[in-house]
């Protein structure tokens, strides 16, 4: 069975979500406004594709038309959580 990066649990944690965000723009790309920052920072979300998917959508992309970039961003996040926690 191949291993989905976007099923993952999430360290929901306001810090680290704000950590992912700022890593997210500054190394891939996604630099949101702080509107939408601050209403991911307060979600609560349970996994790497959740969080992956409201960043793509803010930057309005669809994750389900862009699955590589999908693919590509839980596997970032997936790395640096590990790194961050």
């Amino acid at each position: 069975m191949k291993v989905q990066f976007s099923d993952w649990p999430l360290d929901g944690t306001n810090t680290v979500i704000a950590k992912l965000l700022f890593g997210a723009c500054t190394e891939m790309g996604y630099c949101l406004s702080q509107d939408d920052n601050d209403r991911i920072c307060a979600m609560s979300l349970n996994t790497i594709g959740e969080f992956a998917s409201e960043v793509m959508m803010a930057e309005g992309l669809l994750p389900e038309m862009h699955k590589g970039l999908f693919r590509d961003l839980c596997a970032w996040v997936c790395e640096k959580q590990s790194k961050l926690s």
